[in-house]
C-alpha cells in the first residue's frame, strides 16, 4: 500500500526561528506517541517525499541498551527530509517535513521500539 492511497496525517513544521541567520526548530520534531490508541512503531527517514521511496539508512546506529540512530544531512541540498512515523495495528503514519536547513535527525530506542526523535 502505498502512503499516497493510505490514510494519514500531515504535519508540517514550517515553524523556524532564525539564530544567526540559520533558521532552527521551534520546537523539537516528535512523534505522537499513540494515534487512535495504536503504540509508535517504526520511524522512517527520508530524502524527499515519502511518495518517492527514497528511505534513508542510518549513518550511525548503536544496539546497546539505550540504542539510537544517527541520520546525517547536507543543509540547504535542494531537497527536503521528511520523517514518517508508523503506528502498529493501523495503517495511519504521521508525516513531518523538515525545514530546508535539519543537518542530523538522532532516534533513541528502547526494547526496539522508538522513544524519541530530534532533527536540528
Amino acid at each position: 500500500m502505498s502512503l499516497n492511497s493510505s490514510p494519514f496525517l500531515h504535519w508540517a513544521l514550517g515553524i523556524a526561528l532564525t539564530l544567526r541567520g540559520v533558521p532552527a526548530f521551534a520546537e523539537p520534531v516528535k512523534c505522537p506517541s499513540t494515534i487512535d490508541s495504536h503504540r509508535l512503531h517504526r520511524v522512517e527517514i527520508f530524502d524527499g517525499h515519502p511518495s518517492e521511496q527514497a528511505s534513508l539508512v542510518p549513518d550511525e546506529s548503536t544496539g546497546n541498551g539505550s540504542a539510537r540512530a544517527v541520520w546525517k544531512f547536507e543543509p540547504f541540498s535542494g531537497r527536503r527530509i521528511w520523517v514518517v512515523c508508523a503506528y502498529r495495528g493501523t495503517s495511519k503514519t504521521v508525516l513531518l517535513e523538515m525545514p530546508a536547513s535539519t543537518r542530523r535527525c538522532e532516534v533513541r530506542f528502547r526494547r526496539h521500539r522508538p522513544q524519541s526523535i530530534d532533527c536540528e
